[in-house]
């Protein structure tokens, strides 16, 4: 496809976004429909699985960032949407391999930002489901690649927490107070830890 015929698919994506962004998603709809029927354009893919995740349609979302990565597309924020895809079935392994790969390759651009909220809904039921041990290894990457990222510290310590590795909890808890966040149960979740009992 042309260099100009690319660009002015960029183009309608980004129309398309500004209308579901208004609340027409019938246009955003036609608009993009337009667009994938031409060419499987990254931007397109992309604001197709967003539409898909919207209308909680997982399977749909699945092929489309599948099909993103294959096409070159924003690879990070495509890891990150088949990890929360992961974690909302229970696939922990695939989870903390997809969320590792994001870390390594989400610089985040202008286009692109860094898919932290993607990625949260990753390592929320991580943290809080999964397989304790893994969840912490997960986290401590995420830490070690995005120290400033608060969320990571508090999910790291439910973790922690749910392994009885109560002062790694208080750790992460005091990490957070460096970020002039106090978590107000994390005195009683503390106590429970060390009676023996997960938060």
């Amino acid at each position: 496809m042309p260099v100009r015929a690319r660009r002015n698919d960029a183009v309608i994506v980004d129309q398309g976004r500004a209308r579901a962004g208004a609340g027409d998603t019938a246009v955003a709809d036609s608009l993009l429909r337009a667009v994938l029927t031409r060419s499987r354009h990254p931007e397109a893919l992309l604001f197709a699985a967003a539409l898909a995740e919207r209308r909680g349609d997982d399977r749909r979302r699945a092929e489309l960032l599948r099909e993103l990565l294959a096409h070159g597309g924003d690879t990070a924020e495509a890891d990150a949407g088949l990890a929360a895809l992961a974690a909302q079935a229970g696939r922990w392994r695939e989870t903390a391999a997809r969320v590792l790969d994001v870390l390594t390759i989400g610089v985040g651009t202008y286009r692109h930002p860094f898919p932290a909220d993607v990625l949260r809904a990753a390592l929320t039921p991580l943290a809080l489901s999964g397989p304790a041990a893994l969840a912490d290894s997960t986290l401590a990457a995420a830490e070690r690649t995005r120290p400033g990222w608060a969320t990571l510290y508090e999910l790291r310590a439910a973790a922690q927490l749910r392994d009885l590795r109560c002062e790694d909890a208080a750790t992460q808890f005091l990490v957070l107070v460096e970020f002039g966040i106090e978590v107000a149960d994390a005195p009683e979740r503390l106590r429970r830890c060390r009676r023996g009992g997960t938060s």
